[in-house]
């Protein structure tokens, strides 16, 4: 058994126990990673439910990886690093992009057409 082993059998949810150990022994690394959509295919669920067993896995503290690659589990340190500066990279776009759309919207449309636009994201 692993180190890990005893957090895995903690795992009530036997889909999510069974991806956890599939990422393990085939996602193991950043060359074995694998797309949503193809993960989604071979374990026979749609890709929203990968996504959401990652984040179950993450918010449990297991180091599900990704990159534009794809998922996999973290075999080293620099997996789990890459993955942070790829999802930096992700929030850094985003937020440029949200400004641009900002910009464009003051271009457009009169300033009381705008409403809450610089509200919080819940306002919507």
């Amino acid at each position: 058994m692993n180190d890990n082993s005893i957090f895995i059998e903690l795992i009530q949810d036997q889909q999510l126990r069974f991806f956890l150990e599939y990422l393990m022994t085939y996602c193991n690394g950043y060359r074995e990673s694998a797309t949503s959509d193809r993960l989604a295919v071979t374990l026979k669920v749609d890709p929203e439910t990968i996504r959401s067993w990652v984040r179950r896995l993450r918010e449990m503290g297991f180091p599900v990886c990704s990159t534009g690659k794809g998922y996999y589990y973290a075999a080293t340190v620099m997996d789990v690093k890459r993955t942070v500066h790829w999802l930096g990279n992700m929030i850094k776009s985003i937020s440029k992009t949200r400004l641009l759309m900002i910009k464009a919207a003051m271009q457009h449309f009169k300033p009381w057409e705008l409403g809450d636009l610089f509200e919080s994201d819940d306002a919507i």
